[in-house]
């Protein structure tokens, strides 16, 4: 349908040219009278045209009733038609009788009577007509005129200038002659007839004019027959008019719009419309059967033609909707609604009219939200989680008081065991429901605020985890929800809370005891520590008594270093060892490593070959650790090589990498075992006796440590002939090397300093002061806290060793009354303890310690730490 506006306008054009049509009648006679007088012989043609319709206005009639009075003067010309046309025929021109020229003279009959039947065919046609003779125009002589000689009656009736005979045209029109007087002037030259039109503007007229030159012996003479077309030009202008404004309105129509004319061609297109025919050209004027042929296929195109010409021929509508249809000239289909009616066109004929509107977005949106539907069903149907549209219902008061259930999909029923709820309130099915479930979803019906919540359905006793959201508009009351029965999830998830809870719980727990099975391993060691030092520090000839020595210090290594690996290993699983990385060289870092793993190496006889590159080889690195990781592996392959043979150690340039390799001949990995040889507690061999010992951790450290240092670790091994461990880490810059540190001097021997041991291990206090004691120190023990505070005030010594598991006072609470004792407060306090983890060293700074030792205490470390203190204490020190 049309716009209403739209549909208005175009009635009143359609009316507009009816009744134009109905009023309008046009008659072009042109005569061969005159031609003949004049022997100008010429065609002419007869038309008229007024409204067939029976039902013609008012207007119409009286124009015929003027066409009928009309029919004599129409007979006449009839005769004349005849007689030109016998002209014709004869190729015979007339001449006008000599006699006739001849004033007075007495006229034969025949030629009388002929005269004077032309001069009653001259007076009676309804066409103007005059004579006129050309005057002046010579050089030199008068301007250039022309006079009226002889004019019909008709001549005032079309031109409305009347007594124009004997009068020039400079007279009759002189203000507008010019271009009169040149055409004539030029028909009289050239002898050549021309048919103009032309307005008569002191008349407000316009005439169609036809001038010829007589043939006469002056050839001045013109001939001018002419007739008023001013009605037909405004009635033409009007038409013109009308056609521009059907034309327009078409154009900016906002739909599809066209029009078939009465001989079945394209008409007119809106702009809506073009794109439809984008490929035809040309397009207006082309046959409509054509257009339709290469637009659409069949048997559309044989359908569409019979509605048209059904509807132009009988003013009979169509309409169709939802037409969808395979273009011919592109690879689409498109759908249409569309109406074809019959209107009048401007010039007075049928047409037909057809208004479309494209559709087929529409009818894809339509198609999309159909399989959208479907698939949003299979979605709803088979999601695990229960699903459902309620619609809230609210007292008068605006209270949400129940919620009805729409919708509901398959595992509604199963997660809540729920059956028939479509349709039914909440109340109905759930008595007792909490008021917490109608106001919450009370509360997204009317906001429109989405919200996702855990609550129990204590209705059904079931724990529900829920999503809820308004579907629709703000005036919609509906609400979607999408929930799941976590129940059992809960109660696992709360189950498997409790385990990790415990689990953390026994993770304190262990790294509890190890911190306490540290302290209480490393207490026992100390003393045994340090008296194997006061053996080593007597001489001593006696080769038992040396070998004694050295069992017992080899063994107190060992367990040392079994217990610094178990607590490595419990700081590197849980991610708490920090590393203290410098620019450190790779020769030093071997270095140390042999000498730490000779004693092992040289009880089981073994050779060891070190290979080092002549150019250091720089690495940013924690020097304790690497130093921890070479020495594991040497220890790994001095253990698992039987005595007599061989271990490689090397190290080497590849890239922006170094190499470190530990090679050995011994009884290899067993490939099943190989791929988990860096796994916690992993050994390669596994016997009865353990003759090996250890507890399969060495290697497990070692690919963690290499690992936090950005490198990787890998082995090859075959069973019988050794091992080897290549350990792959970045190295610095050759250009950003640091240059080889120098090597710190300690005077051992020329200062000493006054020491207060504390500790409650009586043999490990007293034997760390007989051994600082031999080597010149002056010492004295505490084996409390409030002892300690009472000799560091009485004595104040330059250095205290602290046990931090001391007895009631604990060596913490003693720090810190040292350090608030404005007396003693810059003593150095260092503690020498078994809790050797990050936390404890912390908690030793945060006390106020300046240094922190792990029992057993390194003698010869020792040593350096104090004449460092005694050199910074000397009045001579820098």
């Amino acid at each position: 349908m049309l716009p209403d506006g739209l549909d208005s306008a175009l009635v009143s054009v359609d009316a507009l040219a009816h009744d134009v049509n109905n009023l309008l009648a046009t008659i072009d006679i042109n005569l061969n009278i005159m031609g003949t007088l004049l022997q100008q012989a010429r065609p002419d043609a007869l038309g008229v045209y007024v409204s067939a319709a029976a039902d013609a206005t008012q207007q119409a009639g009286a124009l015929m009733r003027r066409f009928a009075s009309a029919a004599a003067a129409a007979a006449a010309r009839d005769a004349a038609k005849a007689l030109a046309a016998s002209c014709e025929q004869a190729r015979a021109p007339l001449a006008l009788p000599p006699q006739a020229a001849q004033s007075g003279a007495a006229a034969q009959p025949p030629l009388r009577d002929s005269a004077e039947w032309y001069r009653a065919m001259f007076e009676s046609i309804d066409e103007g007509f005059c004579i006129i003779e050309k005057m002046g125009g010579d050089v030199g002589g008068a301007p250039l005129d022309f006079r009226y000689i002889e004019a019909n009656p008709a001549f005032v009736v079309h031109s409305g200038l009347s007594g124009v005979v004997g009068k020039t045209l400079r007279q009759v029109i002189p203000d507008e002659c010019a271009d009169w007087l040149l055409t004539y002037d030029a028909v009289c030259t050239s002898g050549v007839a021309v048919r103009f039109e032309r307005g008569l503007v002191t008349q407000g007229r316009v005439l169609e004019l036809y001038a010829f030159a007589l043939n006469d012996a002056t050839r001045r003479c013109v001939g001018v027959s002419f007739k008023d077309i001013t009605e037909r030009k405004r009635t033409e202008d009007l038409l013109r008019k009308n056609h521009a404004t059907f034309s327009s309105l078409i154009q900016s129509a906002p739909f599809g719009l066209y029009v078939v004319d009465a001989q079945f061609r394209l008409w007119e297109v809106s702009a809506a419309s073009r794109k439809v025919f984008s490929q035809i050209t040309p397009l207006i004027g082309r046959d409509f059967e054509d257009i339709l042929r290469i637009v659409w296929t069949e048997p559309f195109v044989s359908e569409a033609l019979a509605r048209f010409r059904h509807t132009l021929h009988t003013g009979a509508p169509y309409a169709a909707s939802n037409t969808i249809e395979q273009r011919a000239n592109v690879a689409d289909i498109e759908s249409y609604d569309w109406k074809i009616e019959r209107i009048t066109l401007p010039d007075g004929t049928f047409g037909v009219a057809c208004y479309f509107y494209d559709v087929t977005e529409r009818q894809l949106a339509a198609e999309a939200l159909r399989e959208s539907e479907e698939r949003y069903r299979n979605l709803f149907d088979s999601i695990d989680e229960g699903f459902c549209v309620i619609e809230m219902l609210f007292d008068e008061a605006g209270k949400p008081v129940d919620y009805l259930f729409l919708e509901t999909n398959p595992n509604f029923e199963k997660q809540i065991r729920l059956p028939g709820a479509a349709g039914k309130r909440a109340s109905e099915l759930l008595p007792g429901l909490e008021a917490h479930w109608f106001d919450t979803y009370g509360k997204v019906a009317l906001t429109g605020e989405s919200i996702r919540f855990t609550k129990e359905l204590g209705a059904m006793d079931v724990l529900l985890d829920v999503y809820a959201c308004r579907v629709g508009g703000a005036q919609s009351r509906k609400v979607a929800i999408v929930f799941n029965n976590i129940t059992e999830r809960s109660r696992l998830e709360q189950q498997a809370r409790l385990q990790a809870a415990s689990l953390l719980e026994l993770d304190r727990r262990k790294d509890e005891f190890l911190a306490m099975l540290s302290h209480e391993l490393r207490n026992p060691l100390a003393p045994l520590s340090n008296a194997v030092q006061l053996l080593r520090l007597q001489i001593q000839d006696d080769p038992l008594q040396q070998q004694a020595c050295n069992i017992i210090a080899h063994q107190v290594g060992q367990l040392t270093h079994l217990v610094d690996d178990l607590l490595d290993v419990s700081r590197i699983t849980t991610g708490r060892i920090q590393l203290r990385c410098a620019a450190v060289a790779a020769r030093s870092v071997v270095e140390r490593a042999v000498e730490t793993a000779h004693p092992l190496i040289t009880q089981r006889r073994h050779g060891l070959t070190v290979s080092l590159p002549a150019q250091p080889i720089w690495l940013h690195a924690d020097v304790a650790r690497l130093e921890q990781v070479a020495v594991n592996l040497l220890t790994n392959a001095a253990k698992y090589t039987d005595e007599g043979g061989h271990i490689w150690l090397s190290v080497e340039q590849d890239g922006d990498a170094a190499l470190l390799r530990v090679r050995d001949n011994g009884i290899g990995i067993a490939a099943e075992i190989l791929p988990r040889i860096f796994d916690l507690f992993t050994q390669a061999e596994r016997s009865l006796d353990r003759s090996q010992g250890g507890l399969g951790i060495g290697l497990c450290l070692v690919r963690r440590l290499v690992e936090l240092h950005g490198g990787s670790v890998e082995a090859h091994s075959i069973v019988g002939q050794g091992s080897e461990f290549i350990v792959r880490l970045p190295a610095m810059p050759v250009a950003g090397s640091p240059p080889p540190m120098a090597a710190d001097v300690v005077r051992l021997a020329e200062k000493f300093c006054r020491i207060l041991i504390v500790d409650d291990n009586v043999d490990l206090a007293r034997s760390q002061a007989t051994l600082l004691e031999v080597v010149g120190h002056a010492v004295r023990i505490a084996y409390d806290g409030p002892s300690a505070l009472e000799i560091a005030i009485d004595d104040r010594p330059d250095v205290v060793l602290l046990d931090i598991g001391l007895p009631g006072m604990s060596g913490f609470d003693v720090a810190r009354r040292i350090r608030q004792h404005p007396a003693i407060k810059e003593m150095v306090l260092i503690a020498m303890t078994g809790y050797g983890q990050d936390a404890d060293r912390q908690r030793s700074r945060e006390a106020g310690f300046d240094h922190h030792l792990v029992k057993p205490v390194d003698f010869g470390k020792l040593q350096i730490l104090l004449a460092r203190i005694a050199d910074r204490a000397s009045p001579l020190a820098e």
